[in-house]
């Protein structure tokens, strides 16, 4: 319910409405969040979404799983996956998996919908 594009066309039924957080505002002035916002937008001329955001964190695990591999194929994919620890995206908690542990990040961060926008009222962060 936080995607800009929900937001575009639902904010004035949810207004007040208090939701939860899986990842950071692109508006964030997380310097990493930053970056990829100016990234994604000067590669796709466009202002990402909340779904490219979560997209782009998919591709960057990995990408890193992959550069922890042994090789190309998946026993090595899955165990260099496992050796990712406190791998930090800015647009979610840091990651860690392991083996038997593939959870990654449990985390939650509270909002509410003011106008057409998500005020956050508590930053993402893991769930102890």
């Amino acid at each position: 319910m936080t995607d800009e594009t929900f937001l575009a066309e639902f904010s004035p039924l949810v207004q007040d409405m208090s939701v939860v957080l899986d990842a950071a505002q692109l508006t964030s002035d997380d310097p990493k969040v930053k970056k990829f916002v100016a990234d994604f937008t000067k590669q796709t001329g466009k202002a990402p979404t909340k779904f490219n955001a979560i997209g782009w964190v998919q591709a960057e695990l990995t990408a890193e799983g992959l550069r922890q591999a042994k090789g190309l194929n998946r026993p090595c994919l899955m165990r260099g996956l496992e050796q990712i620890k406190g791998f930090e995206t800015g647009i979610i908690p840091p990651v860690t998996w392991g083996k038997g542990d593939r959870s990654g990040v449990e985390a939650i961060g509270v909002g509410k919908i003011s106008g057409s926008k998500v005020t956050v009222l508590e930053n993402t962060v893991p769930i102890d």
